[in-house]
């Protein structure tokens, strides 16, 4: 039992050294990083919802692992077959492939997700520059309803989990 442990333990060491190795080699993985950071700090900053915050990590791990693989099977080839081979090089073209889809696929949720944040701002602050009372109470009431719904929402979520 003691030695499965130690194994377990040390597996996670050689994991960590896979995440730096993939942070400090490959540039792509540097532009994950960053983009990471800014999703997670805008996401912070509108106040995501759960589901929303669900959608963004899956879109995160995503596109991790697919470059993940994709830095794996690229050293393993070159570590197989070091010169260039018509095979080796469509197999690391269709794994750069898999790390494309799953950034485009990210991209289009983080759009899904964030655009009616930046929408609703978009209208409060338009109508904020208008003169008339009137409407920029009405949209502060219907801003005031959406967030009201959402709030309404989270006791049924906690519910749920």
């Amino acid at each position: 039992m003691q030695k499965s442990f130690v194994t377990f333990i040390k597996s996670f060491g050689y994991a960590l050294q896979g995440l730096v190795f993939l942070a400090r080699t490959q540039p792509n993985a540097r532009v994950h990083l960053l983009a990471s950071l800014l999703v997670c700090g805008a996401g912070i900053y509108v106040g995501l919802s759960r589901a929303e915050w669900l959608w963004i990590v899956a879109a995160i791990v995503l596109v991790w692992s697919a470059e993940a693989f994709n830095t794996a099977l690229e050293q393993l080839a070159d570590a197989l077959h070091p010169e260039r081979h018509p095979g080796i090089g469509r197999a690391k073209d269709v794994a750069a492939a898999a790390v494309l889809i799953a950034a485009l696929g990210a991209a289009l949720i983080g759009i899904l997700v964030f655009l009616p944040h930046l929408a609703g701002a978009s209208a409060v602050a338009a109508v904020g520059s208008e003169r008339s009372s009137a409407t920029t109470e009405q949209a502060l009431a219907g801003e005031r309803d959406r967030l009201a719904t959402k709030v309404a929402v989270l006791p049924i979520l906690k519910v749920q989990i």
